[in-house]
C-alpha cells in the first residue's frame, strides 16, 4: 500500500500559529511506538512505522485512522533542537569545570611546591640546632666532670 502525502507549509494557509513547545515535543516523542508490521492485504513486504490508533493526540489526524508524517517529523525537529542546545549548555558547564580543575591542579602544584620549600628551610634551621643543643650537651658533660 503506497500512501501520498501533500503538504501544504505555507503560512497563507495557516491560523493560530504557535510554536510547538519543547515538553509537548517530548512528551508525544516518549509516547511513539515504532513497530514492524505487514498489511493485511500484502504480506510480502514488511514495514516499520506507527499505529495511527496508539499515537499519541499531538500527531494523530481526528480520524485515528492515519497520521501525518510530517507531525512526527515536527516533534522530532524540535526535540532534536533542544537536547541540541540542552548539549550546547552542558558543554559549556563541562568545558567551565575543565578549567576549574586545572586552575586547582595548578593551585595544588603551587602549593606542594611552596611545603617543599618550607620544608627544606626547615631543614636548614634544624642543622645549626642540631650543633647548638651537641654544643649544650658538651658543655653539660664537662661542666659535670669538674
Amino acid at each position: 500500500m503506497t500512501s501520498v502525502y501533500l503538504a501544504v507549509p505555507s503560512r497563507y494557509l495557516k491560523d493560530n500559529i504557535a510554536e510547538l513547545s519543547a515538553e509537548d515535543a517530548t512528551r508525544a516523542l516518549n509516547e511513539l511506538t515504532p513497530v514492524r508490521y505487514v498489511y493485511k492485504n500484502s504480506r510480502d513486504e514488511e514495514y516499520i512505522g506507527f499505529i495511527a490508533e496508539d499515537v499519541p493526540a499531538l500527531v494523530a489526524n481526528n480520524d485515528r485512522k492515519s497520521l501525518s508524517s510530517m507531525d512526527i517529523v515536527a516533534v522530532l525537529t524540535k526535540v532534536t533542537k533542544e537536547q541540541g542546545s540542552e548539549l550546547a549548555v552542558k558543554d559549556l558547564e563541562i568545558a567551565e569545570l575543565r578549567k576549574t580543575l586545572a586552575e586547582q591542579a595548578e593551585d595544588q602544584a603551587t602549593q606542594r611546591e611552596a611545603l617543599a620549600q618550607q620544608q627544606d628551610r626547615m631543614l636548614q634551621m634544624e642543622m645549626p640546632l642540631v650543633e647548638v643543643l651537641r654544643n649544650q650537651q658538651d658543655i653539660q658533660q664537662v661542666s659535670s666532670l669538674n
